[in-house]
């Protein structure tokens, strides 16, 4: 290096994260599942504001708090079975590839490698967000009574669904780590999905467990969430622990090096 008059430094974690989550995100834009995947959350978010009937069978004024508030199930539902794809597979694209000998002999941490691609594909699912937005704005639009808001979007889906998006996209990074085999990922995504149903379903599922906040949510224009604002505040604060919890034991579970077959 010294008579090339090259230099070389360490790279740091948000430098490495960044480089990686850019790169992740990248790839998963020239995906064509990503485009298909939005079209069909665009169509049921069409079809369940547009055809919704009231207590009555009156017409429902379609708010954007409303709208929401009851895209939440389906968004948070769509949206981890396909980051559990989308994440198991980024895992295992660079030993699929060939990549894996260079890109785990680079300096980038570990930590970069592994949160990057949780933030790339975090990324993705806010796209989806995105074109969910698109749908109940275009609904509120037709109805042609409110205005498309974009306030009560942020506030339920930034501050109570990017959470849920966060853990569950390390928790699949971890058992990736873990397990090495993106099938066993799957299963053990697909066994949390389905425990967690049945313990809804069931009645046994309370605010500490309910990873997803799934159908707790009730809008009111008045206020922002009285009767379960502490639980809520409780809940996504649990989320984001188990994040960071789910990181540092995939940094610690992933393997950078193979071991010799002598």
């Amino acid at each position: 290096l010294h008579e090339l008059r090259m230099q070389t430094r360490d790279v740091g974690l948000v430098t490495g994260t960044l480089a990686v989550a850019r790169t992740e995100l990248r790839n998963l834009l020239a995906s064509p599942g990503l485009y298909l995947f939005g079209v069909l959350i665009l169509i049921q978010t069409l079809g369940s504001s547009l055809l919704a009937l009231g207590a009555f069978q009156t017409e429902v004024l379609i708010t954007p708090g409303l709208t929401a508030v009851r895209t939440m199930n389906t968004l948070s539902l769509l949206l981890c079975l396909l980051l559990m794809f989308y994440t198991a597979e980024s895992i295992e694209r660079e030993r699929s590839t060939g990549l894996a000998p260079l890109s785990f002999a680079t300096p980038a941490r570990t930590a970069s490698l592994l949160f990057g691609k949780a933030l790339g594909n975090g990324a993705a699912g806010l796209l989806m967000l995105l074109a969910t937005y698109l749908g109940c704005a275009i609904a509120i639009l037709v109805q042609g009574r409110m205005a498309p808001d974009p306030g009560p979007y942020l506030l339920v889906w930034g501050l109570l669904l990017v959470p849920t998006v966060l853990v569950w996209t390390c928790f699949v990074i971890a058992v990736q780590a873990i397990s090495g085999q993106r099938y066993a990922t799957y299963g053990v995504g697909l066994g949390v999905i389905a425990l967690s149903f049945y313990l809804q379903f069931t009645g046994k599922m309370n605010w500490v467990g309910n990873w997803w906040i799934w159908d707790t949510l009730q809008w009111s224009d008045m206020g922002l969430f009285e009767l379960n604002r502490r639980a809520l505040f409780l809940n996504r604060l649990l989320a984001l622990g188990l994040a960071a919890l789910f990181v540092a034991v995939a940094v610690q579970a992933f393997g950078r090096r193979q071991a010799d077959a002598i």
